[in-house]
């Protein structure tokens, strides 16, 4: 994982392309494998977490930067490659995959959701956790074998 302290290959593209809200934007952090963006990350600010534009915003960005994800990929032939974004509001993490469904219509769906404990009180919280990214490495695991294939 790294940090995203530049733009990314796919936010670029997606400039190139489109002119949005996120022009020139750039995620809180990105899933990098071989060559390309697996993964992208936003989390709202403790003090945003009450806004629901603010809410919907980094959302909509996760929408944006994954789209410019597919699209890069799609240059590149790398066919049925989804792309995932993760959105950290207060404790709780939803992770969405997104998909080309067709050309031009993507799919954003909403893979899991899960609360991080932070206190001992709620350690009960940490097996459905561990059991959500269990299935999340999986996918992702199962999307670079497609795209090396």
């Amino acid at each position: 994982m790294h940090r995203a302290n530049r733009s990314s290959a796919s936010s670029k593209d997606h400039r190139a392309t489109y002119r949005s809200k996120a022009c020139g934007k750039r995620p809180d952090g990105r899933v990098l494998s071989e060559k390309f963006e697996q993964a992208f990350l936003e989390t709202t600010s403790s003090k945003h977490a009450d806004s629901a534009s603010a809410t919907v915003y980094d959302l909509y960005k996760l929408g944006q930067f994954c789209q410019g994800a597919i699209n890069y990929k799609a240059k590149q032939h790398v066919k049925n490659s989804p792309c995932y974004a993760f959105h950290f509001l207060r404790e709780t993490i939803e992770v969405y995959q997104m998909e080309l469904e067709y050309d031009g219509i993507y799919t954003m769906v909403n893979i899991a959701s899960c609360r991080i404990p932070r206190r001992l009180d709620n350690l009960w919280l940490l097996p459905p956790l561990l059991a959500a990214m269990l299935h999340i490495k999986t996918s992702i695991l199962a999307t670079l074998k497609v795209g090396k294939g």
